[in-house]
Formats: C-alpha cells, structure tokens, sequence
C-alpha cells in the first residue's frame, strides 16, 4: 500500500500541531513560580516594607473571612522568630498607633508570644470605651474560640454599657458560646450579678436560632440537682423560653 504523496506532509502537520497542544496545556497547568494555587506568591519576609507586613497584619487580626485566613497562612509561612523580631521592633516604635499595637498583640497571642501581656494589650483596648469597644471584640472572640475562656468576664462586664456594633457582637460571642459550650459558659456566667446574667440572656435570644436555642433548653434541663450550676441552669433556661423579638 503506498501513501499519495500529500498524505506525509498532512501527517508531519497534525503531529506537530498535537505536540504543540499537549506543550500548551501542559504550560497552562503549570502556574508560574511566582503563584500559589491561582493565586500570587507572599513576598519573603525580608522583602517587605513596615507597611506591607503591618497591612497583611491587620487582614488577619479583623478579618475572619477568607482574606484574613491567606494572611494567616502568610504569616505562618515566615520563620517565627524573625516574624517575631520584625514586628516586635515596629510595635515598640514610640509613636506607633494604637490599633496597630493591638493587631500585633492579637497576632502575637496567636502565636503564643507573651501571651498573658499581649492578651492583656487587647483587653486594656477593649475596656477603654464603649464607644470604640467593638473594635476589639472580635478579637477577643477569636480568642475565646481559641480557648480562653476566661475572657467571656472581659464581655460580660461590658455588656451593660453596650449597644449597636458592639452589642450585635457580644450576642453572637455568647450564643456561639452557650450553644457549643453551654456549661462552660455557665462556670464563667456564675459570678455575674443578676442583672447582667439577665440581660446576657437577652442577648442569647436575639442571636441564636430556634433549633440551637432548643438544644440548649434540653441540655440545661438535663443538669443534675447535685451540680453547682444547677439553679444557674434553670434560671437561663426559664430565660431562653422568652418570645425572641428581632
């Protein structure tokens, strides 16, 4: 059998247009070097400026979104201790701001740095007003969430002075909380006076939902009479039974 003299070129073509294709695609699902998952590679820790490093700071000390998570993973992706040096030597700048002292403690307890003193920056910030305490109350929830449970007597000090941003916060922190954690919860709601015990209930049913309010009320009930929480449990379920008004 023998070719027409045009089939061979034709052939040569397709070839070389098929190894020209798998060449393509194979450099499409390549990203660049200087990506990482679509996305552009964080500088190296030495070639950030103050503000660069101070701006990726902030993403993560406000922002619980996804932004705020890729900042995280930047930071962590640098060696702790030269992090640790770097942001030290900018916090202790003597005209530094005060709400980037605080983005670098709430960084710093996150990396278990002088936690005790920088936790206690945050609070110091957060109990300074009213009025500009919801700044710093989600940082104080992301620490609680972390473990610190201590901190809900931060929050529940502040609650009878609070409102707008600042109480919509509070409400969440304490049905993210009651409804994860609820005796927890209850051993740090204990030593609060009747009032605020109150009003923290108020809070919790504005926030949580039916289905999780209901599983709380369940959980309170099944507590036994022997236990120290146990009159606390019926007097925060007798309040969770209240009409929720949005």
């Amino acid at each position: 059998m023998q070719f027409a003299p045009q089939s061979v070129p034709r052939f040569r073509t397709s070839v070389v247009i098929l190894v020209f294709a798998i060449v393509i695609i194979g450099c499409r699902s390549n990203p660049p070097s200087n990506q990482q998952n679509g996305k552009p590679a964080p500088k190296a820790l030495s070639a950030m400026s103050d503000e660069e490093l101070l701006e990726v700071v902030e993403t993560f000390s406000t922002d619980v979104g996804e932004p705020g998570e890729d900042a995280w993973k930047q930071l962590q992706s640098y060696s702790r201790q030269e992090l640790i040096d770097r942001i030290s030597k900018i916090s202790e700048e003597p005209d530094q701001d005060d709400f980037v002292r605080t983005n670098i403690a709430f960084l710093m307890c996150n990396l278990d740095q002088d936690y005790e003193s920088n936790r206690g920056i945050i609070v110091s910030a957060f109990n300074q007003s009213p009025d500009t305490a919801e700044l710093y109350e989600a940082q104080l929830d992301r620490l609680i969430r972390r473990g610190d449970k201590g901190l809900l007597q931060v929050l529940f000090e502040i609650t009878p002075q609070s409102d707008g941003a600042l109480s919509d916060g509070l409400a969440e922190t304490f049905a993210y909380q009651i409804k994860t954690d609820t005796e927890g919860f209850l051993a740090q709601l204990r030593s609060q006076p009747r009032s605020t015990r109150s009003q923290i209930s108020d809070f919790v049913n504005s926030a949580i939902s039916d289905q999780d309010k209901s599983a709380v009320r369940s959980f309170l009930r099944s507590i036994p009479e022997t236990s120290q929480l146990a009159n606390l449990a019926k007097e925060v379920e007798s309040d969770l039974s209240q009409v929720k008004f949005n």
